[in-house]
């Protein structure tokens, strides 16, 4: 997504001065994982455990703009081994009612540069009264370890799928802390990813129901053929150190194909590009056909086109993100 157009939106948002405030700091509460358990691969499942218990959540000072009011956000990984403390900016609406229910997502960025995009996507959903928390993943931003190249996915295969996991893992437990707002609806706590974002989304999802409406941009399945086909293919495969007939074995656990069958259709909203060589429609079309074909919108883009149709995929998110599940 091009930053130029999405900042010409942030400055009809209306970012604003910076209010005086202490942090604050309050707890909140994450259950055992994952959740239905007597759904899906054991095996995989059991990759992404972690028991009940509360987590110390820190609010940075307010930035307060016409639209919302931005915290930075503080609190503990499920994973301690390598980004013990993930981080991350909510967005909380301003103008609610007393006692106000609204829905939340988590918005989850792409694998590489800048995500300013991600930011004003979450900018624009509290805008239009859905709160919203961008998450940075395992080494990007305020958790990338000095002297590592940014990410988790080139930091070598066992690494790689630590990493994607506890970026999934993450994700759910960013969906605790929203719980946890007062004016959050507790069955209204979704997600939004976007490309590798999309991928971590997909098994967040899968691995813990209780994240509702999900938005999948540019996302798919089948890891394996995916990143067998790419034509650096064989470059990163030298890198990760194994073969492409590994490559299922390697991603089983973070593919969301393994999980799709834990998720229900009318929760997802999937939007791709039929010209996309990143992601291509034969992956997106597995998972589609994995989760029972679920609300589904193509464009005639590549993998960075989107932009070209951003009003219309900004409303189509706020109306999923919007509407409730009634299964």
């Amino acid at each position: 997504m091009r930053v130029t157009i999405l900042a010409a939106l942030a400055l009809s948002w209306g970012l604003g001065a910076t209010a005086s405030a202490d942090p604050t700091v309050h707890t909140a509460q994450s259950p055992a994982l994952p959740t239905r358990l007597e759904i899906g691969p054991r095996a995989q499942l059991e990759a992404y455990r972690s028991e009940a218990g509360t987590f110390k959540v820190t609010l940075g000072e307010p930035k307060l703009t016409r639209s919302y009011t931005q915290y930075a956000v503080r609190f503990p990984s499920l994973r301690q081994e390598r980004w013990g403390t993930v981080t991350g900016l909510y967005f909380e609406p301003k103008g609610l009612k007393p006692g106000a229910q609204i829905p939340a997502a988590v918005v989850v960025h792409h694998l590489g540069g800048r995500f300013d995009a991600e930011v004003l996507l979450a900018q624009h959903l509290a805008s239009n009264g859905v709160a919203a928390f961008f998450l940075e993943l395992p080494n990007y931003g305020q958790r990338q370890v000095k002297g590592t190249k940014q990410g988790f996915v080139r930091l070598g295969p066992d690494v790689a799928s630590a990493g994607f996991q506890q970026a999934a893992l993450d994700v759910i437990r960013a969906s605790d802390f929203l719980r946890s707002r007062p004016e959050v609806a507790d069955d209204q706590v979704g997600a939004v990813g976007v490309s590798l974002g999309a991928f971590v989304t997909a098994v967040a999802k899968g691995i813990d129901p209780r994240l509702r409406r999900t938005v999948l941009l540019l996302g798919g399945g089948g890891l394996d053929e995916m990143i067998g086909s790419f034509k650096e293919s064989q470059e990163l495969l030298d890198h990760l150190g194994v073969s492409k007939e590994q490559l299922g074995a390697v991603f089983k656990d973070v593919d969301p194909l393994t999980f799709a069958e834990r998720v229900h259709p009318a929760d997802v909203l999937m939007v791709n590009g039929l010209k996309d060589k990143i992601v291509p429609p034969a992956a997106t079309n597995k998972l589609w056909n994995a989760y029972g074909r679920p609300q589904i919108k193509w464009y005639d883009v590549n993998h960075y086109g989107l932009v070209n149709h951003l009003p219309e995929v900004l409303q189509l998110t706020l109306d999923h993100l919007r509407s409730r599940s009634t299964f």
